[in-house]
């Protein structure tokens, strides 16, 4: 290593350990944790790697797309609800490598979560951090998980309680271009790779009418095709206690903003918003972020019962 790359690899991990220096002083405990994440900071995109910040070794992709995770999941609980049962059904739309189920499990170990996720090499690291969850956490290796829904041709993978069924969510059933990004932002259409689609009303549809029960949470993050998803679903959101959409406003194209507001509060949800990217001076300059003008975190919730 020349003198010059060596004073490089010293400022990518100086200035992270900076930003962080004021939380490690008031909470001396967490400066293991919080060198843990300025290395995750300071470390190259696209670089593969495991993490331990979870209690045992989690796979990832991204070091900057895992430490945005982790600490909008585990640190500031984006996720966290309150479900009236200790086996709470949860869907996990977009699910990545898992950070959000690991989360769920580790506060619920009885949850019933189905996963989907359609980046094949990201679904492998997906069952490969649900089966260091199921160990860490002593869940039972074959959970109760039938599966008369997901077509023959669509690989799923039973694990404890949690079934990864690695299809992309549309609104029907068949196969759709998928454009892969390598982390968290692959998106349907406009890529070379095509892969298996599954409507996420036929999964609702068959816990609502075979299972005969409500579902606790719905998370669906799938960069951009949620407004169509979620219109799909509209008939069965009725059956759904709490919902977090991911909004994404695709640039050049109509907003929608208004369709997934519609559908929400027709099924009688209360929103609570959040921005998770926008344009810091719109009427000067519109950036775009993966071809998103906008992000929002949607909560949907629903009043307590008088």
């Amino acid at each position: 290593m020349t003198a010059r790359s060596a004073a490089g690899s010293v400022m990518r991990i100086a200035r992270p350990v900076g930003r962080r220096a004021p939380r490690i002083i008031r909470h001396p405990g967490s400066a293991m944790a919080e060198l843990a994440l300025a290395a995750l900071e300071a470390s190259h995109p696209f670089t593969p790697g495991v993490s331990t910040l979870t209690g045992f070794p989690v796979r990832f992709t991204h070091p900057h797309s895992f430490l945005a995770q982790y600490e909008a999941i585990f640190r500031n609980e984006a996720y966290a609800c309150r479900p009236g049962r200790p086996d709470p059904v949860i869907f996990d739309c977009g699910a990545n490598i898992g950070l959000a189920s690991i989360y769920w499990l580790s506060r619920y170990p009885g949850a019933r979560i189905t996963c989907f996720e359609p980046d094949p090499s990201i679904a492998a690291v997906l069952r490969d951090n649900l089966e260091a969850a199921r160990a860490h956490f002593g869940l039972e290796r074959v959970g109760e998980m039938p599966d008369t829904t997901t077509p023959e041709h669509v690989p799923s993978t039973s694990i404890g309680s949690v079934r990864v069924v690695e299809a992309a969510l549309w609104i029907e059933t068949g196969s759709k271009s998928f454009t892969e990004q390598g982390a968290g932002a692959g998106h349907l259409g406009g890529g070379g790779r095509v892969v298996p689609t599954v409507r996420l009303s036929d999964y609702l549809e068959a816990h609502v009418t075979t299972a005969g029960g409500r579902v606790d949470l719905l998370k669906v993050d799938i960069e951009g095709a949620e407004v169509d998803v979620l219109t799909d679903c509209e008939p069965w959101l009725g059956f759904v206690d709490a919902l977090f959409v991911e909004f994404h406003s695709s640039a050049g194209r109509p907003q929608r903003f208004d369709e997934l507001v519609g559908i929400l509060t027709r099924a009688g949800f209360r929103l609570a918003l959040e921005t998770e990217f926008a344009p810091r001076h719109p009427f000067v300059a519109r950036e775009v972020h993966e071809g998103f003008d906008l992000q929002l975190n949607v909560y949907a919730y629903r009043e307590p019962s008088s």
